[in-house]
């Protein structure tokens, strides 16, 4: 049989062709992070947006207990109790989110008066310190709570209907 003798260049050339060089590592690295950068945030977003149904849920479901109590007693309530709840201010489900209950400012009145309990209650959805919601923001930087009056108004609009 014959051996075939290989010379110092081919065992070099052998031992520097496995593997995957440190350019290449580099390279795949910093892909990585490209992808990332535009991922996470694209991901967040989403995110935002899904938990924030949570808070439409709610504040749609704590609404119609309160249309139920005005038929009833001719006057919305600010105590949850009222309407069947354990708590004065409960949270959403997840408890991304506290609820409260006032009453609606006068649209006739530029001055910032409020209606009364008995014409109107005003519901709304604050995110909760500590959860991820708390950095929920709208397109001017504002933190976002959702609001649902007894006059069917939702605030904001753009939260409501997904433009952010």
């Amino acid at each position: 049989m014959k051996q075939k003798i290989m010379g110092p260049s081919q065992e070099i050339k052998r031992a520097t062709s496995a593997g995957v060089t440190l350019i290449e590592l580099m390279v795949a690295v910093v892909i990585i992070g490209i992808l990332s950068a535009i991922a996470i945030p694209s991901y967040k977003k989403n995110v935002m947006r899904s938990n924030r149904s949570e808070a439409k849920s709610t504040l749609l479901t704590l609404m119609q207990s309160q249309e139920q109590y005005y038929v009833e007693n001719t006057t919305y309530t600010k105590d949850f109790t009222d309407i069947g709840y354990n708590i004065s201010s409960p949270l959403s489900e997840q408890k991304r989110y506290s609820i409260s209950a006032d009453t609606c400012p006068d649209p006739d009145n530029a001055g910032g008066g409020n209606l009364t309990i008995d014409e109107c209650v005003l519901l709304v959805a604050t995110a909760q310190a500590g959860k991820s919601q708390v950095e929920d923001f709208d397109l001017d930087n504002n933190v976002i709570s959702l609001s649902l009056s007894s006059f069917g108004i939702r605030s904001p609009e753009g939260a409501w209907s997904g433009k952010y």
